[in-house]
């Protein structure tokens, strides 16, 4: 599940506190290159379950509507450790390599 929430401008729309959020359930696999244990590159892909848009003014929902849902692919690259199980292993084993080297 992804989501954001938009404030408008309120010149532009001459309305105060006015905020447009956006949500969507996707579904699919998604595939991750580790470049190194901090560097990781991943592509997704799928279908959406559901997209959701919500117009609120002072945090009270005004009117709320669903799109129709769609495939998508998205890629992204993600700085940190991997959280990976075997990576956190592997990385221990450096550290404890590293304190045992002449």
């Amino acid at each position: 599940m992804k989501g954001n929430r938009y404030h408008l401008d309120e010149e532009t729309f001459d309305v105060s506190e006015a905020e447009v959020a956006y949500s969507v359930i996707q579904a699919g696999p998604v595939v991750t290159y580790h470049i190194n244990p901090f560097l990781h590159a991943e592509i997704t892909g799928g279908w959406t379950i559901q997209r959701r848009v919500e117009i609120l003014l002072s945090d009270q929902t005004l009117d709320v509507s669903y799109l129709e849902n769609s495939p998508f692919i998205s890629a992204r690259i993600r700085f940190g450790p991997s959280g990976w199980r075997s990576d956190k292993k592997a990385m221990e084993a450096e550290q404890v390599n590293a304190l045992l080297a002449p």
